[in-house]
């Protein structure tokens, strides 16, 4: 009678909605997928050449280095302390949200085509439009839906930026092709690559003796 007295008296404590349900252990794809942030940012440093020709206006080396570091950032907060250091989740937190401003703030400093603007709006929209789905799974307990929401987030944003910069790579290259040249012959080119040392895709978009714009060439870029 004393315990069924003492257990009225105590109930168990009911657990918070956030502690009900945080899922199975943490996916191998949503630990993964935290170094999307870097795989763009790894692309953005060795198209830095093309961006550059498209905006020289934006600081692309200060992003390329963010996005390498956000990569590291987030898994360490998100996969690694799994949400229990505060030092790892206000670090991923300030350069996770100074990257996607980063974003809109493109628009002040690169003029777009449609495709650009599309790429970027849509990736960026979709990106947190996951992000707060993801937040309310876990403000809910709901670990499996949290870690589908957020892994979108770390995907959407990353394959914006590197669809943009392909789009970008390939208009700089459209843009600065020479209109004069004429068109080579296989055997030209062939005897070009071998006589001349010239790669044949240079050839092709640049003609014989050019080797691009001078942008792509700039001492502060990867491509030399």
């Amino acid at each position: 009678l004393e315990e069924r007295l003492f257990d009225e008296e105590n109930p168990p404590k009911e657990k918070c909605p956030a502690e009900k349900d945080r899922g199975p252990t943490l996916a191998w794809w949503f630990r993964a997928c935290c170094f999307c942030y870097s795989a763009v940012g790894a692309d953005m440093a060795w198209r830095i050449g093309y961006v550059t020709c498209h905006c020289a206006a934006y600081p692309w080396q200060l992003e390329a280095s963010l996005l390498l570091l956000q990569g590291c950032l987030s898994f360490m907060h998100d996969a690694y302390f799994a949400g229990r250091s505060p030092a790892a989740k206000m670090a991923d937190r300030c350069c996770a949200s100074f990257l996607t401003l980063c974003q809109p703030l493109k628009l002040a400093f690169c003029s777009m085509d449609a495709v650009q603007l599309c790429v970027l709006c849509c990736s960026w929209t979709l990106g947190l439009l996951c992000f707060k789905a993801g937040a309310r799974a876990f403000a809910a307990g709901n670990g499996r839906r949290y870690q589908i929401f957020h892994t979108l987030w770390h995907i959407l944003l990353p394959l914006g930026g590197y669809l943009w910069i392909e789009y970008t790579r390939l208009s700089v290259l459209l843009l600065h092709s020479s209109a004069l040249r004429r068109p080579l012959l296989s055997s030209q080119a062939i005897w070009a690559r071998d006589v001349g040392g010239e790669d044949v895709s240079t050839l092709l978009f640049w003609g014989p003796g050019n080797s691009g714009p001078e942008c792509l060439h700039h001492p502060g870029s990867f491509l030399r």
